[in-house]
């Protein structure tokens, strides 16, 4: 099979996937008290004294902007759905721009295959905002570093005060801000200063501003986190080891596998340097998550992780497709096979995940 069509397959796949994802397993009554839906609920009534609104406030307050008549959970959950479906697209950019089509179509087929993405893919929280966030400021910065394109003054300082901006959509997007000013240690230290007089003043202003009127700011936020929320959600204190238990079950065999693998496999050291900086800070932010005791973690750490393992996904089909017998001459079944397993095994998961129900759609469909 030729690369061209193994690429065009694999992005067939992921489309139908992602229809499928925001169509079968959407379940609103999961979702009717999230914390952000109750704190933006809140906000829209003109009450802004919240936990939530002090780390979290941009998509609370983009919430507020709506009329009265439109719900604040069909507004939260349209904007998870529309940055599930362009987080796919930038992965799919980022992934293109460090290791090529074929790898680019696996990482967006993995990231939108995956069930703790597909689980939040249409819910009212945070979570699909703050990965978008992520993979946009990375694909912003690895498109200026992988074509050697000039990193003007005005360009870091716009990259600056959109990664200051974004970080207010979920605190994890710091993780991104870090690693591109650790990116940029290694690349460009004049530019690194530029981008942090861009991208610290807006969070810590917004901080300053929280502590000083709500009482509440990121160090709250922790201690809640970490000690107050870890009783309630598992009866026992805040379990380090617990999260990166429930991080590798998000992130599935098949992900933390194929990065591995693309981590072993990389002769590019320029290149893997530029991918470890990207995957670290997410990885450490997520195996030490206060008190997110789901396999939803996994997402906080997809931002960086993602690219590398749509490169050891595509080099596992291209050893598989090459081998006598397993690829059977052009390779289509063998690649066909892996995909569906993976669909499967993560619609499975999403599944039992989901309480066991499917979006109501489709009973609608069959007359229920």
């Amino acid at each position: 099979m030729s690369d061209k069509r193994y690429v065009r397959i694999t992005y067939i796949v992921t489309i139908i996937i992602s229809v499928q994802s925001l169509t079968l397993f959407f379940y609103p009554e999961r979702y009717e008290k999230t914390d952000l839906l109750l704190a933006a609920e809140a906000a829209r009534a003109g009450d802004y004294d919240s936990l939530l609104f002090a780390v979290r406030p941009l998509l609370i307050f983009l919430s507020s902007l709506f009329p009265s008549y439109v719900s604040t959970g069909v507004i939260l959950s349209f904007s998870s759905a529309l940055c599930y479906i362009t987080t796919i697209y930038l992965v799919s950019r980022t992934t293109l721009l460090l290791y090529g089509s074929e790898a680019a179509s696996m990482a967006a087929f993995l990231v939108a295959s995956n069930y703790a993405v597909i689980l939040n893919a249409a819910a009212p929280n945070a979570d699909l905002p703050g990965l978008m966030s992520s993979v946009l400021l990375q694909y912003l910065i690895v498109n200026k570093i992988v074509k050697d394109r000039q990193l003007s003054d005005r360009y870091m300082i716009s990259l600056g005060l959109l990664s200051g901006v974004l970080s207010l959509a979920r605190e994890n997007v710091l993780a991104t801000v870090l690693s591109i000013t650790l990116l940029l240690s290694l690349f460009d230290k004049r530019r690194l200063f530029i981008y942090l007089c861009g991208s610290v003043p807006i969070p810590l202003l917004w901080q300053i501003y929280a502590t000083l009127t709500l009482n509440d700011n990121y160090l709250s936020w922790i201690l809640s986190g970490g000690f107050a929320l870890s009783f309630k959600y598992e009866g026992v204190p805040y379990n380090p080891i617990k999260v990166i238990g429930y991080l590798l079950e998000g992130l599935t065999p098949y992900i933390t596998l194929f990065g591995l693998l693309g981590f072993l496999l990389d002769n590019d050291n320029r290149r893997l340097k530029l991918v470890i900086v990207l995957a670290f800070p997410s990885l450490l932010l997520s195996a030490v998550w206060p008190s997110l005791f789901e396999p939803r973690v996994a997402i906080i750490a997809l931002p960086g992780l993602i690219y590398i393992a749509g490169h050891g996904a595509n080099l596992f089909v291209e050893l598989l497709r090459k081998k006598p017998i397993i690829g059977l001459g052009n390779g289509l079944p063998v690649t066909v096979a892996i995909l569906v397993l993976y669909v499967v095994f993560n619609f499975y998961l999403t599944y039992i995940n989901n309480g066991s129900q499917l979006s109501p759609v489709w009973s609608l469909l069959d007359g229920n």
